[in-house]
């Protein structure tokens, strides 16, 4: 995956907050992480974008925001902590 990430190309990521408070990570649609942990739902949330490259341009394309579940992503095959 990191060389992927290096490649300079653009890739989507989607950053799904499921009802059970746990957390998925998909890249280009393809599902790669969900958390163990579940966050607070109570609560609102921010979006934050952050870099640890010192001078390095970070570009961000849209950004899009919703509430509830899409279901452009097929989250039934990843496991927890994956």
């Amino acid at each position: 995956m990191a060389n992927y990430f290096r490649s300079g190309r653009w890739f989507s990521v989607i950053l799904q907050l499921f009802p059970d408070g746990t957390c998925g990570l998909a890249i280009d649609g393809e599902p790669v992480a969900r958390s163990s942990g579940s966050l607070n739902l109570s609560v609102p949330f921010k979006v934050r974008f952050e870099g640890n490259s010192v001078g390095a341009p970070m570009l961000i394309g849209p950004l899009e925001v919703w509430t509830g579940s899409r279901n452009d992503v097929d989250w039934s095959n990843i496991g927890v902590d994956q």
